[in-house]
């Protein structure tokens, strides 16, 4: 009994931080596919794109994109 409650206390305590991770990944993911298909910019001139997550404040995952110069 006492291993179930670590373990659910663990899984309790990353799930929100995997969250995080996971939806960072697919929202850069789909800003790169709109860039590239609807917006038509080369993959190549992208440079980075780096999402970020704040814990307060509306929205809450912010964008970054650097094309090349």
């Amino acid at each position: 009994m006492k291993k179930f409650l670590t373990v659910a206390l663990v899984i309790a305590l990353l799930a929100p931080f995997c969250t995080v991770q996971i939806n960072k990944q697919l929202y850069a993911k789909q800003i790169e596919n709109y860039l590239i298909e609807d917006m038509t910019y080369r993959k190549e001139a992208i440079q980075s794109i780096e999402c970020k997550w704040h814990f307060a404040g509306l929205p809450s995952y912010w964008l970054n994109v650097v094309f090349c110069g």
